[in-house]
């Protein structure tokens, strides 16, 4: 058989937490059914969900802090090791929502990439594949590695003689 079935045979799915905000405009049960199924083909195993009804979301963490606190304890009480959002998250949500459940959160068009990529089977296909999972991750990568955003050494002011 293929390398890749090998692995996925002899490792088990990666247990997930699915997050999402109902604001009302769509059949949220539908489409975190549809999630489940992504994590799936991405092996991973949904083991729980955490949806909050809302209006509007939190500017920085979509979900309300009590929801986040709901959240982080379902993911230490079902073992989840990820979480995967119901929708596009900015680099600074991912960031806070990863920190105050306490495991790793992509959202759902990241996790579609990383289906895409792990599929790939031309060279073409993988560096095409790896190049759009680039594109996306770029601008959430802000904010990461600050210690290395600043030159040090010297620099501007006068000098020697």
């Amino acid at each position: 058989m293929s390398e890749l079935y090998d692995i996925l045979v002899e490792t088990p799915p990666t247990p997930t937490l699915l997050l999402a905000l109902d604001q009302g405009a769509w059949d949220c049960e539908r489409s975190l059914g549809e999630l489940a199924a992504l994590c799936e083909a991405n092996h991973m195993e949904a083991v729980g969900e955490v949806v909050q009804k809302r209006s509007t979301p939190e500017a920085g963490t979509v979900l309300g802090s009590g929801k986040l606190e709901e959240a982080r304890m379902a993911a230490e009480q079902l073992g989840a090791q990820c979480a995967v959002f119901d929708g596009e998250l900015t680099g600074s949500q991912i960031r806070n929502i990863s920190a105050a459940v306490g495991v790793e959160v992509i959202d759902r068009t990241m996790l579609i990439l990383e289906i895409f990529r792990s599929r790939a089977v031309t060279n073409e296909g993988k560096l095409q594949t790896e190049l759009a999972l680039l594109k996306y991750r770029l601008p959430r990568l802000q904010g990461m590695g600050e210690s290395l955003s600043r030159q040090g050494g010297g620099g501007g002011g006068g000098g020697g003689a």
